[in-house]
């Protein structure tokens, strides 16, 4: 074996379990995954709920909360930010994903940053919102509200780093985005629809040709008869398939278009750990 088949092949060994240790991504998004099995289905779906609306009005951070038994033998820094790149959360040209994980065989907490995020908030601020509102309510056992109060914290300082004037520019660029998102998936779809309808008749029209063009050979009146055969064809037409989309003119009331998988935002470390 020669030496670069042999270290491809020692990479892919060392490489590949580390990346399988990590839970794969929801799809569609969630904002809350709870594998830790901290909170019940009730406070689940609420803390979901928060983060997406908060997420759809401002878009300015898409914080996530993921819960899991155990770190698989990792420290909670290489856990979370290897969680964090392998789910992609955050938008990939924005980098604003922060990921607020639990690990309850370890007792940590981890607030993980993504690069554009690093510079909306410190390291520092990060631990103080770790140690003040989050390990309070863990070591009572409310993890809740642990959950609920961190988040509420962590967003509460991205709104206080942002200017009226961001917010509104980083709305209407998460909204154009979804427009466009959602425009290439009804064209995607329309096509699909029309390819599904008529692709069966692609054969039969194929033979109505061949057969017109072998007529036309013979100059007979079989020409003639094809033509009218093509005339009086009339198959129902295309835009009753486009027509289907007509209600999606509103394209925001489709904004979960925008969440059937994360945006592919990149993380380099940065963040804040505890435990309790």
């Amino acid at each position: 074996m020669s030496s670069l088949r042999l270290s491809l092949f020692a990479l892919l060994f060392f490489v590949q379990p580390t990346w399988a240790q990590y839970p794969a991504a929801p799809n569609p998004i969630a904002y809350v995954t709870d594998l830790g099995d901290f909170l019940t289905e009730e406070e689940e779906l609420n803390l979901s709920r928060v983060l997406l609306n908060q997420y759809r009005e401002k878009g300015q951070v898409q914080l996530v909360v993921v819960t899991v038994p155990d770190l698989a033998g990792q420290t909670v820094e290489q856990y979370a930010q290897g969680l964090a790149e392998s789910w992609g959360i955050g938008d990939k040209d924005w980098n604003n994903g922060v990921l607020l994980l639990l690990s309850r065989a370890e007792r940590k907490v981890r607030i993980e940053l993504g690069y554009w995020m690093e510079g909306q908030i410190t390291d520092l601020e990060a631990k103080r919102i770790i140690d003040k509102q989050i390990v309070p309510y863990l070591k009572n056992g409310n993890y809740y509200d642990a959950l609920l109060v961190g988040s509420e914290a962590i967003l509460q300082v991205f709104d206080e780093g942002f200017s009226s004037e961001e917010l509104a520019k980083r709305k209407k660029e998460k909204r154009e985005a979804l427009r466009r998102e959602y425009e290439e998936r009804r064209k995607s779809t329309f096509w699909l629809r029309t390819f599904r309808t008529y692709g069966p008749l692609i054969p039969f029209l194929i033979l109505l040709i061949w057969g017109g063009w072998a007529a036309s050979k013979k100059g007979g009146s079989s020409s003639r008869t094809y033509r009218n055969d093509r005339k009086g064809y009339s198959p129902s037409s295309s835009s009753s398939s486009y027509s289907d989309y007509s209600d999606y003119s509103d394209y925001s009331d489709y904004s979960d278009y925008s969440d059937s998988s994360f945006g592919g935002g990149s993380f380099g470390g940065g963040g804040a750990s505890g435990d309790w």
